[in-house]
């Protein structure tokens, strides 16, 4: 009998496998993500420095090069951009920008602006702030648009992500993410999929991540929770940018199917 046991037992584990695999397979199986089949035209100004020595047809190339690495993040909901045209701007004063709501953007923005494009200005630097770039309006309005500090492909992408909707994963207007989730979808990014960030952006990103993007802040949520970021998010600040979660995909699908799409 105790033969007999040896062997009926691995037979009925084969027997059982296949089935419990199947009904994990049915657990975790997902709906396909929504799938735009839409080509956006991007309109390209590159600002000219007072000394002009910014070269154009050099930077026409990086920007072209840039959008073939920012396809790849936004290939999943099948979009794509093309920069249809390039234009300089040669008034240096747009050179040195401050942030979204001054008058210089305003400005830039009223004489150059083309509709049913996204305009993205390319531009040398802010003034007050070292960022790579900010995003005014977004894909449902026809106004607005992207200012862009050199032809980076993640800052590039990030800013689009804000285009299309997207917070940062650390946002805090209103208020901050718990660890487990549980207030996911009214605070911070209000996405669900994008672990509780407890990042501050005037921070360095060496206080928060090491030199291989591991994530060594030790502060504890409201609830005792230790953080744990996903730091190679898009959207995050930490410099180890991977892409972006089911959730931020599905948000920003969503931000255009919800448009006056008529307008493009």
């Amino acid at each position: 009998m105790k033969t007999n046991f040896n062997i009926l037992g691995p037979l009925l584990l084969l027997l059982v496998l296949p089935f419990m695999g199947f009904s994990q397979q049915l657990h975790t199986k997902e709906a396909p993500l929504p799938c735009l089949n839409k080509t956006f035209s991007i309109y390209a100004y590159i600002v000219i420095d007072s000394l002009h020595k910014v070269d154009v047809e050099k930077r026409k190339r990086a920007i072209v090069r840039a959008f073939e690495t920012v396809n790849t993040y936004f290939a999943p909901i099948c979009v794509r951009f093309e920069v249809c045209e390039f234009d300089t701007v040669p008034n240096y004063q747009y050179f040195h920008m401050y942030k979204v709501a001054d008058s210089l953007w305003d400005e830039l923005t009223v004489k150059y602006h083309h509709n049913r494009r996204i305009n993205m200005y390319f531009t040398g630097s802010f003034r007050k702030d070292p960022i790579g770039g900010f995003s005014a309006g977004g894909i449902a309005v026809d106004d607005g648009g992207i200012c862009i500090v050199g032809p980076s492909a993640g800052t590039i992408t990030h800013e689009l992500g804000h285009y299309f909707g997207l917070k940062h994963t650390f946002d805090k207007s209103k208020g901050l993410e718990l660890v487990d989730g549980s207030n996911c979808k009214t605070t911070g990014d209000e996405i669900c999929d994008t672990p509780a960030d407890p990042y501050y952006g005037s921070d360095p990103p060496i206080q928060w991540v090491d030199d291989k993007c591991r994530f060594i802040y030790q502060e504890r949520d409201a609830n005792g929770d230790y953080y744990r970021p996903d730091v190679g998010n898009i959207m995050s600040y930490y410099g180890c940018a991977c892409g972006f979660t089911r959730g931020q995909y599905i948000k920003m699908a969503n931000s255009w199917l919800n448009s006056s799409r008529t307008k493009w």
